[in-house]
């Protein structure tokens, strides 16, 4: 019954091609072309454990080595993104539908719009009580004992930063840019031409405003944005640099993340 399931479902993809190896020894391909990788069962998945907690079931039976896979991972990315409406669709009842629809799953624009504010819009003089100079909330990077934490915070920027290679006259977007630090120095020291986007009414006003403050109209700007609206307004960018973004993303919309950035 298990395999009749996992057959309906791989049926349904429509868009790209993979393999299956199953546990009984049969392999099948599911999609149009050439396959782009293999997923391969070593034997049945544990069904109770899986409707009881399907994330960590999965991540057990991976780590378990029940399930594996064999391929890049940008393919796979590709592959589930460009066919997330079939499994969306996949609910008629069945086991593995059911299944699905208990994993978690991205918010809608507007519920994540609402629970950033409902974090970071308590006001800019709430965060300035306990957060540094830059107003960085991130983790800090302490390359001594007795730096300070606007120290520890600048040096964590710099590391990034130093990380992308950012050359004068390049272009950078910071994806949920906070308060805006990392843009301003990108381009007080780079020299790079820098958008921020965030959802945070709180942190888009603070960062006009720095950025008012530094004469940096020309070098930087930031936008209320969410990440997901960004292919659409054909903006392209040397370097992209998300910083403590990726876990208010959501499981179920990482691959939607990570094809944004291409």
């Amino acid at each position: 019954m298990q395999k009749r399931l996992l057959q309906k479902l791989f049926n349904r993809v429509n868009s790209g091609a993979f393999e299956v190896a199953y546990w009984d020894g049969t392999t099948e391909q599911y999609g149009r072309g050439r396959p782009a990788f293999k997923l391969v069962f070593y034997e049945k998945l544990p069904f109770g454990r899986v409707l009881k907690d399907p994330v960590l079931a999965f991540g057990e039976a991976y780590m378990d080595g029940i399930i594996d896979i064999q391929g890049e991972m940008d393919e796979i990315i590709k592959l589930t993104s460009s066919n997330m409406q079939v499994f969306e669709q996949f609910r008629n009842g069945n086991v593995l539908a059911e299944i699905l629809s208990r994993l978690p799953r991205a918010s809608s624009m507007r519920k994540q719009e609402e629970d950033v504010r409902h974090h970071y819009d308590l006001g800019n003089d709430f965060f300035s009580l306990w957060l540094d100079e830059t107003m960085s909330y991130s983790c800090a990077y302490f390359q001594n004992p007795g730096d300070t934490l606007t120290q520890a915070q600048v040096q964590k920027i710099d590391h990034v930063l130093k990380k992308l290679q950012l050359r004068p006259g390049e272009t950078l977007l910071d994806i949920g840019s906070g308060w805006g630090w990392l843009i301003l120095r990108a381009a007080q020291e780079y020299g790079a031409k820098a958008m921020g986007i965030t959802l945070s009414r709180e942190q888009y006003r603070e960062t006009r405003r720095r950025i008012a403050e530094l004469g940096l109209e020309s070098q930087v700007e930031v936008e209320l944005m969410d990440y997901r609206l960004l292919a659409g307004t054909g903006r392209i960018f040397d370097k992209v640099a998300s910083v403590g973004m990726f876990e208010h993303v959501g499981q179920a919309n990482y691959p939607h993340f990570m094809l944004s950035l291409k």
